[in-house]
């Protein structure tokens, strides 16, 4: 387990990272420009961070181990597991539009790979479990699709909005009434 002070200072890299990364490519962030931005030394960075795009990619598996949890938590059925991680959308939303713009494909590949074997553990998510996969992607890929609009939107509409419109393109797909 890491210590409070270390944990701090990697929450505090990958913050500056993810704001960074609204104004520049991946490609573009420099070590110097992350360092400036905490106040803290190039050999403290590599300390915990081989570069960014690692911090880029702890970032995106933190959300996904947090989808995980809030999934395993809400089993019960794919519209409360949908309520939840639409919560955590709401919550998280700078950071997930962030990321998502940075590394998009490749996001939400790993998000349909941790999303599916829940979905198919449901036993009210779909009567058709061979077409499951491909129900799978298709909601990830609507659902993401509709918080890039929403973000890009301005937050046109409440998130309690978004969450219930979430939930009703899952129950399109689901046994639930």
């Amino acid at each position: 387990m890491q210590d409070r002070r270390t944990s701090k200072t990697r929450a505090r890299i990958k913050d500056a990272v993810l704001k960074i990364l609204r104004h520049k490519s991946i490609a573009d962030i420099s070590v110097t420009d992350v360092c400036k931005s905490v106040d803290i030394s190039r050999s403290t960075f590599y300390l915990h961070f081989d570069n960014i795009s690692e911090v880029v990619y702890q970032a995106e598996d933190g959300v996904i181990e947090d989808l995980r949890s809030i999934m395993m938590a809400n089993i019960s059925s794919s519209s409360a597991v949908v309520y939840h991680i639409g919560v955590y959308i709401r919550k998280n939303a700078e950071a997930l539009s962030t990321i998502l713009n940075a590394t998009e494909s490749h996001f939400v590949n790993k998000i349909v790979r941790e999303i599916e074997p829940v979905l198919l553990s449901l036993s009210d998510f779909c009567s058709n479990q061979k077409m499951t996969r491909y129900f799978v992607t298709f909601l990830v890929y609507g659902c993401v699709g509709m918080f890039r609009r929403w973000v890009g939107e301005g937050r046109d509409i409440t998130s309690s909005q978004l969450i219930e419109t979430f939930i009703q393109y899952f129950k399109t797909f689901s046994k639930e009434p």
